[in-house]
């Protein structure tokens, strides 16, 4: 997952403090999809762009290529070098990101609970997470993938996911929780990991702190989006 920042404070992993312009459509609304309470259909395709490049661009993202995507939506560069993107192939990437910003506007909300995990290797790094406040304004830094299932976000913050439910999080893991977005949809339909129950949240949604809770010998982040 990406590096980020807390502003004035240590450097953190995978969340920044920040204040971003917000994309939004043609009418000056930002996207948030069509009626569907929890996303259970795993979502549709939006007429924004093509049906066909929305399936490939969610497919080409959940096959391994989510790191270029994440890099592309908020412009960093530096990976991009790192990764040898050529310029012909982030043009490629760049209609594919807007293709998936498509589908997720274009979607049924996904507002049911959804989960994201994290490891955390550094302890100055993990202290500094627990003293998060609330209504301290975060960001996943672009694209971000969550789940519906709390175990498959659990596994990313390294702990077993058949062990979740005995012990909690490992340490150093930490699972962000947020519900009710208004710029996420579920992917699972197209994804070719459908066990991974994954729904993808706009790099446009801007996400704030609600609590902070220990799981186990990690911690339980929960988000509220405004």
């Amino acid at each position: 997952m990406a590096d980020a920042m807390v502003a004035e404070k240590p450097k953190l992993y995978s969340i920044r403090f920040y204040s971003p312009d917000q994309p939004r459509d043609e009418r000056g609304r930002f996207g948030e999809g069509g009626g569907g309470s929890g996303g259970d259909d795993g979502g549709q395709l939006s007429t924004t762009t093509s049906a066909r490049d929305q399936a490939s661009a969610v497919k080409d993202y959940t096959a391994g290529d989510d790191q270029i995507f994440r890099a592309i939506s908020t412009n960093d560069t530096a990976f991009l070098e790192k990764k040898g993107v050529s310029e012909k192939d982030f043009e490629k990437y760049r209609e594919k990101a807007q293709a998936i910003e498509d589908f997720i506007s274009g979607s049924p909300r996904y507002t049911g609970d959804m989960y994201r995990g994290i490891s955390v290797r550094d302890t100055a790094t993990f202290e500094a997470m627990k003293n998060l406040q609330p209504g301290q304004e975060i960001s996943m830094r672009g694209l971000s993938s969550f789940s519906e299932d709390i175990g498959t976000a659990a596994s990313f913050s390294g702990t077993f996911k058949d062990m979740y439910k005995k012990t909690g999080l490992f340490e150093g893991g930490v699972v962000f929780k947020l519900t009710g977005s208004r710029r996420a949809a579920s992917i699972k339909r197209f994804s070719k990991k459908p066990e991974e129950k994954e729904v993808l949240l706009s790099k446009s949604s801007r996400t704030f702190v609600k609590s902070v809770s220990r799981d186990g010998d990690g911690l339980l982040i929960t988000l509220e989006e405004r």
